[in-house]
């Protein structure tokens, strides 16, 4: 007899568990070790009866094999098949059989060095801002390149981007690039022009801008709320205030926007009644731009770490996408305030200069494709961890960059039987004790 996961449940191995991943149902199942190690042998097409720990646990084993199959993961079957594992809409295809086609979906494009708000943050060296608002890139003492932004929208529309997110500590500093950049985008109106900013200007400039184009979102990047604010200075509590001004000129007018709150060593422990404030203020759930003090050695982030561990998958393509590739990378490129084509905001390595090369020369390196690849199958910290593909902490990308083990360590969820037992879309099976004799 032969039992078999369907073709929509995935087996991930970890080094001290396993999980099932049902993309049917978007649900997660934890199993131990012992019970992980039994359907690895399963799905290989092994013979149930010629298993000695079959013989010697068969009700238990049986128990569990009819617990899953009533769950709709898995069947007996009484000889050996092929199960054909869920390939339809799969994410990337395949030049030949090693290199993926470029498939660009966002471009972060650095617009401005200025901003009339003294908040203390930015270009802190000590933040490795990970998941950050990109407000800063924190490029100093380095001469702009002259960008020809006609050219620019052109060649980004000829590779197929989808969004351009211009960023750059207060980009409405440098409001008539943004108005040269919608009159390209308007021609086409293909891409979608996002612009991450403090909101440090008048809301009538922003308002201004916002009109121009159908195709325009804003991204705030906010610090407090008035409530929780105490610990600002009187002049970043000023502009507290004038950002709910902004945010009352934006909804009266119907200008789409979301929210990001930046975590830095000041807010942190504010940070949980901060994100309650937003929901209730402005009916948003904002995003969150953790960041990891170097020098403190520890990672600042809101503490809710089982709201923010797993990802909730969309569809099945979002697993493959993060089985293979890397889930912030993919797609992604970022062009500095001098040229500089990056893999994105937060890395600093020049693949070229679009002063010197076309985009679809810069782009057509492989030493992108590298980065796009990096998936946590290649990082030593998550390699092993059987809720690789479901973890949402991209942090540990950024820290294997800089070796910071010592950090990582600090708050990765190894214990992920205390950390996941109150997540929605988890359930422990296959974890009795009983298991725990299985002699492998």
């Amino acid at each position: 007899m032969f039992f078999r996961l369907n073709a929509f449940a995935f087996l991930v191995a970890g080094e001290k568990d396993y999980s099932i991943y049902d993309m049917k149902n978007n649900f997660i199942y934890m199993l131990n070790r012992e019970a992980g190690m039994l359907i690895k042998r399963l799905e290989n097409n092994v013979d149930l009866d010629t298993l000695k720990e079959y013989e010697k646990h068969k009700n238990v084993c049986m128990d569990f094999l009819g617990m899953l199959a009533q769950k709709g993961l898995g069947d007996f079957f009484e000889n050996e098949v092929h199960i054909e594992k869920f390939r339809f809409n799969a994410p990337i295809q395949k030049k030949g059989m090693l290199e993926p086609v470029p498939q660009y979906v966002k471009c972060y494009l650095e617009i401005s060095n200025e901003c009339n708000l003294k908040c203390s943050f930015c270009g802190k060296s000590k933040y490795i801002n990970w998941l950050g608002c990109q407000s800063c890139f924190r490029n100093q003492n380095h001469q702009e390149a002259s960008i020809k932004y006609d050219k620019l929208v052109s060649e980004l529309e000829e590779i197929g981007v989808k969004e351009l997110i211009l960023g750059g500590r207060e980009p409405f500093c440098k409001s008539e690039v943004i108005y040269k950049l919608i009159e390209q985008c308007k021609k086409n109106s293909r891409i979608n022009l996002i612009i991450t900013t403090p909101g440090s200007v008048e809301a009538n400039e922003i308002l201004k801008v916002s009109s121009l184009y159908e195709k325009i979102k804003l991204n705030i990047v906010v610090f407090a709320t008035r409530r929780f604010s105490e610990f600002l200075s009187e002049e970043m509590q000023e502009f507290i205030r004038k950002q709910e001004k902004l945010f009352s000129v934006l909804h009266k007018n119907n200008i789409p926007y979301s929210v990001t709150l930046q975590i830095y060593d000041k807010n942190r422990n504010y940070a949980e009644a901060i994100i309650r404030d937003i929901k209730t203020e402005l009916g948003i759930t904002p995003m969150i731009a953790d960041i990891v003090d170097m020098e403190k050695r520890e990672k600042l982030t809101h503490i809710g770490m089982n709201q923010k561990m797993l990802s909730q998958y969309r569809n099945p393509r979002e697993f493959y996408l993060r089985k293979s590739y890397n889930p912030c990378l993919y797609g992604v490129f970022s062009i500095d305030l001098f040229g500089n084509v990056n893999p994105c905001p937060g890395i600093h390595k020049a693949l070229g200069n679009i002063t010197d090369n076309t985009l679809h020369e810069i782009l057509s390196k492989d030493d992108l494709y590298s980065y796009w690849t990096y998936s946590k199958d290649k990082v030593v910290y998550c390699k092993n961890c059987s809720m690789r593909y479901f973890c949402s902490d991209c942090s540990v990308f950024e820290l294997a960059s800089h070796e910071s083990s010592n950090v990582h360590n600090m708050f990765c969820p190894a214990n992920i039987e205390e950390k996941a037992s109150d997540i929605s879309n988890v359930e422990f099976v296959g974890w009795n004790k009983e298991y725990l004799s299985l002699d492998y």
